[in-house]
Order: structure tokens, then sequence, then C-alpha cells
């Protein structure tokens, strides 16, 4: 069912008894503990007045009147009907949970790895948000000036360096004249420094109005001499040398007015701006420090992993640190649980500046949750129900899952009378 998805109250219609019903011999034996005090909450009664008690869990009529403007369009029939289908959803809700406490589930390292990952997620947003990195001004200005820059064009080529020590090496090699005298075509150093997938190999863009580009490199597009080498350009995604090779007016004018559209580009460059110029102040305040050889010793990690080998001793693993901070450090053995998560990512294994770029991440992200728990972000009522929230779906899936797991499908017969 997809009604009140959000925290997984509706179950799939599967018929009552068969193997697929979510409840299961387990939540009915704990549905006898269920103390049902009423089962309307269409009065006007206290928000904290309790409906039912599951286990140790209890519905209010609060939670009953949130749930049924969240989910109005979910429940048909008569009120009375929507009433009682919505309070036996969200006891059934309760039985499960109840059901994966009993059973250990919440305690477990995998929840508890989760719950953990939960927290790196919603309290960095916190962070954010107390900060006021959310919305930012725009000027009618500043969208006039990139409506004016966009009249032109430029043929553009690029070459992009995951950091900034990288990219100077590749400007010296482009101002540096060769045995004739002559310097080095912008296409061949591109050819040496540019990823393949993340730019042509060759740095040739083709013609591009500012606005298609990252913020930075905008008022090169207009201002860089023809045939100068421009930048480094610092990025939050990296570092860019451009070349403009010729300009032209606009070619294919817009079919309709941009205003709003330049208007959130730039809300959200100034957005990013905000935050890397924040997140760098909290790396400086936290002192954030890759320790000297953590790159060889995750590239080590790595190979290690790929060609099926065991990781080193639990010991060594600890005992490692790749990343330290004030209060904190990032160990061989963090960066292992990271590697073998499916849902992160992994560092580029092409040169060591991407592997420091990676580390770096892995130590941003812990500072910023050290200062939302400083902060004792963790402690907002907004949060910690956005954290319930979220914790509570991901019992119900493993729940729901372990149920289905041997269901049987219906049979025409049990579809046609359900």
């Amino acid at each position: 069912g997809e009604a009140l998805r959000s925290r997984a109250i509706r179950t799939p219609k599967v018929p009552p008894g068969s193997k697929g019903h979510p409840v299961t011999a387990t939540t009915s034996r704990i549905a006898l503990l269920a103390l049902v005090l009423a089962l309307s909450a269409a009065g006007c009664g206290d928000a904290n007045r309790p409906l039912a008690r599951v286990g140790d869990r209890t519905i209010t009529a609060g939670e009953f009147r949130r749930e049924a403007a969240l989910n109005l369009d979910h429940y048909p029939g008569t009120p009375e009907e929507s009433k009682r289908t919505l309070f036996d959803d969200l006891l059934k809700r309760e039985m499960m949970l109840v059901a994966s406490e009993q059973r250990g589930v919440t305690g477990s390292a995998n929840a508890q790895a989760h719950r953990t990952e939960l927290e790196s997620s919603l309290l960095p947003q916190a962070l954010y948000t107390q900060l006021g990195l959310g919305e930012v001004p725009v000027s009618t200005g500043e969208v006039a000036e990139l409506q004016r820059w966009r009249a032109i064009e430029a043929e553009t080529h690029v070459i992009y360096t995951i950091d900034l020590a990288t990219a100077t090496q590749a400007k010296r090699m482009l101002e540096t004249p060769g045995t004739g005298g002559t310097r080095p075509d912008f296409a061949q150093v591109a050819m040496v420094f540019n990823r393949p997938g993340l730019v042509p190999p060759d740095g040739m863009l083709g013609w591009r109005a500012p606005g298609t580009l990252l913020g930075p490199l905008d008022e090169a597009l207009v201002r860089l001499p023809i045939g100068a080498i421009g930048g480094p350009y610092e990025t939050p995604q990296g570092c860019f040398l451009l070349q403009v090779t010729k300009r032209r007016p606009r070619q294919s004018a817009p079919e309709q007015d941009e205003t709003q559209q330049l208007t959130e580009l730039i809300r959200t460059r100034k957005q990013r701006a905000l935050m890397t110029h924040t997140i760098e102040g909290l790396e400086a305040a936290y002192h954030l420090h890759v320790v000297p050889g953590a790159e060889l010793a995750t590239f080590q990690l790595v190979q290690r992993l790929g060609t099926g080998n065991p990781p080193p001793p639990t010991t060594t693993l600890n005992e490692t640190a790749l990343i330290t901070w004030d209060g904190g450090r990032y160990t061989l053995a963090d960066a292992l649980v990271d590697l073998r998560a499916p849902d992160k990512p992994k560092p580029q294994m092409s040169d060591v500046a991407s592997l420091k770029v990676w580390l770096q991440g892995q130590g941003r992200v812990r500072v910023l949750l050290a200062e939302a728990k400083r902060r004792q972000l963790d402690q907002e009522p907004s949060v910690r129900e956005k954290l319930r929230n979220a914790w509570e779906q991901y019992l119900l899936e493993g729940e729901y899952a372990l149920a289905t797991l041997h269901a049987v499908d219906p049979t025409p017969a049990e579809v046609e009378a359900f």
C-alpha cells in the first residue's frame, strides 16, 4: 500500500491468515497485549490521551489526528470506516515495532550501524539550518548581470583536477615553452590531466554561455582574453583551468523568460559558497588533519579487499589513524566499514590526491556531526521526531520483509473474494 508510506502504517492487502499477511503468529501474540481504549479520536480531547497500548508503546489521540490529517486521500469510505481502518493500521504498526524489539533487532550491530548513519545524515542538516544555510536572498542586480552575460557564448576548453596543487602543475606546464620555444597546446596538456568520464579528454566543451558551468567560470567566459589561460578556479568539486578561443553573440535565444530560473541558479551557487565557507571554518576550528601516510594505507586496504585478501588484523585497523580532529579520529577500521558499505561513495584510486579528497570528506562528515552534537541538536524535538520516524521506518521494513519472506501468492478465488 502507498498510504502513510513515510511511516509504513498501511500494509498491502493480503488475505488475512495467509502466510504473506504482516500480522504473523508473533504479532498476533503481541496483539493480545494491546489494550484498546477507544476507536475514535474525532473528539476534542487531550492530544496526549491514550487510545491504545501495545507493549510499552502508546497510540495517542494527537498522533491519530496527525496521521489522519496527513493521509486524508488514502482512507475512503464513511468517516467511521476511515477512522477504524486508520486505527487498525496504526495498531499493526505498533505491533510490528514491538515484535522487532522483542526479537532483538534494535540492539543488533547492523541496526545500530544504520541508526548511526541516520544521525550522520539528519544532524548535519539540522546544523545547516541553525547556521542559516537555507534560503539566501538574490538581488535583481545579480540576475540582470547574469542575463547580460548570457547574451554571449564562448568556445570553451577546460582542464579539471581534483586539487589545487595538480591544477597549478598543469598551468605551469601550459606556460613553459618547449624545446622549440613554443608552449604546448591546451588539448595536449588536457589529455594528461583530465579524468575520463568527467570532462572530455581534450578539454573541449564547445560553445558555452554563462550559467551552464560552475559559478567561478562564468566571469571567465565573459572577461578572459581570447587565448589566455585562466585559473586555477577553485570550486567545491575541484579546480579548473579555462581557455576561451572564440566569442560570439548567443545563437539560440531563450524560449521564455529566464528570470526565475537564473534567480534560483544564483541562489544555489550562493548557498554552496556559504556552505563551503562554513564547513572550512569548522574544519579549521576542529583542527581536522589527514595523517601523513593515510592515503597509502587506504590504497593498500582497497587493494587487499579488491584481490580477495582479508583485511589487516583488528588491532592494526583500530590503531591506524587516518584522520584526526579535536575529540575524535577516523581509523582504518572506520574506512573498512565505509569501503564495504554498498551505498557509500568510494575513493577514486587513480592518484594520491583523489584518496586524500575522499579521506577529507570522511573527516568532514564527522566534524559536522561532532559540532551538531556539541550544540545538542540531537535533543531538539523536531530532529528527534525525524530520527524516530526514520528509525521506525527501517524497523518496519525489516519486519515486513521477514513476514513476507515465505509468502505464497493468493489464489484467484481469494483475490476475487478480497
